[in-house]
This record gives C-alpha cells, sequence and structure tokens, in this order.
C-alpha cells in the first residue's frame, strides 16, 4: 500500500497537498493487522515493514494506535524543543560513549567522515529497556508528555 495524497504539515499546525508526481510513494503500512491479525496477515505487515527499510529507509504508517491529539502535541513540544538556542539543547545530551545505547540530544554524528548538521533526540518508551538512560530537557514544559 503506497500514499498518494501526502500531506504536508506546516510549522503553524496547517497543511497542504503535497503533488505526487512519482510513479512509487512512500510506503504506507497499516499496523491494524499485527494486533487483529492472523499469523499469516502479521507477517505480510512485518514483510511489508522490512521491504519499506530496506527500499526507502522510512514508511508511513495506518492504524498505528496513538490518538492524533497526542501527536499532535509531541509534534508541536518537538518543534518547540529544536527551535531553542544549542546551549539548551546541550543540557539534556549525554557525554559521547557514556551510555550503552544513543540517548539524549545528539548534534555531533559524522557520516562517511563527515560532520553531519543533523540534530536527534533519543527518548526511550517507559517500559523498554532504554528508559532508564532517558534524560528529559528543561524546556519546553510540557516536553514530557
Amino acid at each position: 500500500m503506497v500514499a498518494n495524497d501526502l500531506q504536508l504539515l506546516s510549522s503553524n499546525g496547517s497543511t497542504s497537498k503535497v503533488e505526487d508526481n512519482h510513479e512509487e510513494s512512500i510506503p504506507l503500512i497499516d499496523m491494524a493487522l499485527l494486533e487483529s491479525g492472523s499469523i499469516e496477515d502479521r507477517q505480510k505487515v512485518i514483510k511489508q515493514i522490512g521491504d519499506a527499510c530496506e527500499e526507502w529507509g522510512f514508511f508511513q504508517v495506518l492504524n498505528h494506535g496513538m490518538p492524533l491529539d497526542l501527536l499532535n502535541k509531541g509534534f508541536a513540544n518537538s518543534h518547540e524543543f529544536f527551535n531553542l538556542p544549542l546551549e539548551e539543547k546541550l543540557k539534556c545530551k549525554h557525554p559521547k560513549g557514556s551510555l550503552p545505547i544513543p540517548a539524549g540530544f545528539m548534534n555531533d554524528m559524522i557520516s562517511k567522515g563527515v560532520p553531519d548538521a543533523k540534530e536527534m533526540m533519543f527518548i526511550y518508551s517507559e517500559t523498554s529497556f532504554g528508559a532508564r538512560f532517558n534524560l528529559w530537557p528543561e524546556k519546553p514544559a510540557n516536553f514530557r508528555l
């Protein structure tokens, strides 16, 4: 399944249609079958995820069970966090090599020997192994939903 009617979410919350002039689009995977489908259905979804990761590097999901309000709050908080001054974001940066897994704010990645300009924030589910390594930013105050 592929998405043909993509929407671009702007920083003010409005959306606009993204024209798709390509024969292929970003894979769109229905997650509902992971919960309610047969073993064969679940295996099909798992294969779709694997194929999407190998061919595209990412995918979109439907029926993921996340309330739209919660997703919108998460996007708004992330937008606010990444627009803070660098000094503020660095307050939740773990020193390199201090943890067994990536956690907290990162902005010093190197790709193929070249510094990468992207910024990332690693946060793990409260029920996962990585949760004990989470380092929450002070701002925005409501970052932790």
